[in-house]
């Protein structure tokens, strides 16, 4: 479910409801009194830059344009300019549907969607509104894409008094059922290209997730996910998610893109794995090379071999620099960069392997020592 209200509005969600997510599109970064205390994030990256919102509120750019401009770039992952966009996006929709769900029954239970707000100030002056105007349109066209309705202004105000009033388990019983309504809930279009935005940016969003959740705070199953979604990556198995595409030439062309992704994917990890295998601190066992692809209908690597390095919990640090390291390079940050240095900093604090030992060791192995 996702909501777009004043902050006035959005608190009564806040107050009665846990799991949320709430991203700003004003000035406040947040509530904290009376107990009630939550922090607002900024998804930039799925909007549009402010000189051109700017100009939209002056009415010297269409808003129209912009909205299918954005609309047209969101099933098109694979253009480098679209990340931002296309990644952002599918970590709020996911956030909504997640994509692994438990497979276990239990009609007694009740299923609690997670829901996303949109917060904006109370007081508003003219340029504000029109800029606020422009913003609901532009989010009601992006998540309508997913099958998502955005909740605002009456209608939103109508919903949240009807849904967050009440005990607890009332309200987790009154939203469950709200999320059965269209609108509410992914649709099967939806799902499909939020599968193709997750696997196209399946390291760099774990990778997210991991820079805000501990590794050592997941359990087996969140485990078993990061090594098969890497699994996926290297073998090229990941490029099944072409078949979201109707025409052959967009299968193509995802296809073409993915496999250089992957392949970058697996020079980030044998990069990783020679720079562990250099410092004589770490004991790595025997951690598996990688390789891309198939021979035959064959993996090129020993799948098994991986799987059974990685689900040991005393392989999760490297687990976690996997990941970290992945995503550095593949989003062009260099070895032994301020930039880089400070994400494995980040990644490595607290753990058994020593961050400065590890930035040195990486800078030896790219030659800038």
């Amino acid at each position: 479910m996702v909501f777009m209200l004043k902050e006035s509005k959005a608190r009564k969600i806040f107050e009665k409801y846990d799991d949320v997510a709430a991203f700003a599109l004003g000035k406040s970064k947040g509530i904290t009194d009376n107990g009630l205390e939550i922090r607002y994030s900024r998804m930039a990256g799925i909007f549009p830059d402010e000189d051109v919102i700017n100009g939209i509120v002056a009415g010297d750019i269409k808003a129209k344009k912009v909205i299918k401009e954005a609309v047209k770039n969101l099933h098109k992952p694979q253009k480098a300019e679209n990340a931002n966009l296309c990644s952002g996006m599918a970590l709020i929709v996911n956030m909504i549907d997640p994509e692994k769900v438990s497979r276990k029954k239990n009609k007694k239970r009740i299923m609690t969607p997670n829901i996303v707000v949109f917060v904006y100030d109370d007081e508003l002056d003219v340029p504000g509104k029109a800029r606020i105007k422009f913003l609901r349109q532009y989010l009601e066209a992006l998540f309508g894409e997913f099958g998502l309705a955005v909740y605002s202004k009456d209608k939103a105000e109508k919903i949240v008094k009807k849904l967050f009033k009440g005990r607890h388990k009332k309200v987790m019983a009154a939203v469950a059922s709200f999320k059965k309504k269209d609108g509410a809930h992914i649709s099967a279009d939806g799902a499909a290209l939020k599968k193709l935005m997750m696997t196209f940016y399946a390291i760099e969003l774990h990778q997210s997730a991991l820079s805000n959740i501990p590794i050592d705070d997941m359990g087996g199953r969140e485990i078993t996910g990061l090594v098969h979604d890497l699994i996926y990556a290297y073998t090229n198995d990941n490029l099944k998610v072409s078949g979201a595409f109707k025409k052959k030439k967009d299968r193509e062309k995802i296809c073409d893109k993915l496999r250089k992704k992957n392949k970058a994917a697996v020079k980030a990890y044998n990069e990783l794995r020679d720079i562990l295998k250099s410092m004589p601190s770490v004991d790595t066992g025997k951690m598996p090379k990688v390789k891309n692809g198939y021979k035959g209908k064959k993996p090129k690597m020993d799948i098994d071999k991986f799987e059974k390095f990685f689900m040991k919990r005393k392989h999760q640090t490297i687990l976690a620099l996997v990941y970290a390291h992945s995503a550095a390079k593949m989003t062009g940050m260099e070895l032994g960069s301020s930039e880089y240095n400070k994400v494995i900093t980040r990644v490595l604090k607290d753990t058994e392997i020593d961050a400065k030992e590890f930035t040195a060791a990486a800078k030896a192995v790219a030659g800038k020592v």
